[in-house]
């Protein structure tokens, strides 16, 4: 299952959002009606050979259809809405059923990444990760306005997964370092120094994330958002499209809140 079919999905779902709901579509990203469909048409070319491709062309042609025959605003916006959450959730299945595959290998496979968990910190690199990062920070990005996901970004000597930059560069960029599973202390501690490393040219307002999709109890008080420059723990589930701590999310959000309210 390719990758560039998933987001295909994601991005038709934005489309169908880009016209009924154009405030919503501006909180989610700052690309222009004209740059999605250019990313549509580059990531069709990408995924020429892909069975799925049907699929997303047929959602395509809905939306052409809607638009065309659809007799007042109130029942264009109402299609338009079901067909962009039907895409969204399009996307969030295949990106679920793409991790359950990876991981439905050979049982001697199994038993031998079995041993490597125990003794390596996951990364985003393992079976369904880098789909989560991307997931997550579609679901972020609806309560952070005017902000752009950018992924596996480099800067200096250091990559971290995602970087959220804003629009408005008076807003602070934030940092999201991921890891499939926080299990012990070393995995934390080695996602907290990378995205220090990161940040250190940034100045005092950048935001750090540190983002998972499970967490041992025993960490979730070493990482504590609000601090200065302390990182924001935010714990991603798949199934629900949500934030499990949404505590934490709340704070990260009203960061950026405060200093977007203090602006002139």
């Amino acid at each position: 299952m390719n990758a560039d079919v998933i987001q295909l999905f994601s991005l038709v779902g934005l489309r169908a959002l880009a016209e009924y709901d154009a405030a919503e579509y501006r909180r989610v990203t700052d690309l222009s009606r004209n740059e999605l469909d250019e990313k549509i048409r580059q990531l069709q070319l990408l995924a020429a050979n892909e069975p799925l491709l049907a699929e997303v062309l047929a959602r395509m042609s809905e939306f052409d259809l809607i638009q065309g025959e659809s007799r007042s605003q109130t029942e264009l916006s109402f299609l338009l809405k079901q067909l962009s959450n039907s895409c969204l959730q399009r996307a969030q299945q295949l990106a679920l059923l793409q991790g359950r595959i990876a991981r439905s290998e050979d049982p001697g496979i199994q038993q031998a990444r079995a041993v490597v968990r125990d003794t390596e910190p996951p990364t985003t690199t393992s079976p369904g990760g880098e789909e989560f990062v991307k997931l997550a920070a579609m679901r972020l990005l609806r309560t952070l306005p005017a902000y752009a996901a950018e992924f596996n970004v480099r800067l200096k000597n250091v990559e971290v997964d995602c970087l959220l930059r804003p629009a408005d560069s008076r807003l602070p960029v934030v940092f999201i370092e991921a890891k499939v599973a926080l299990r012990n202390e070393d995995v934390l501690k080695s996602a907290v120094s990378q995205l220090k490393k990161a940040s250190s040219g940034w100045g005092k307002g950048a935001l750090q994330v540190v983002l998972t999709t499970t967490v041992d109890q025993s960490l979730r008080r070493s990482t504590i958002g609000g601090r200065a420059g302390e990182p924001y723990l935010l714990v991603y589930d798949q199934e629900s499209n949500d934030f499990v701590n949404d505590t934490s999310e709340k704070q990260l959000v009203d960061a950026v809140r405060r200093v977007q309210d203090a602006l002139p």
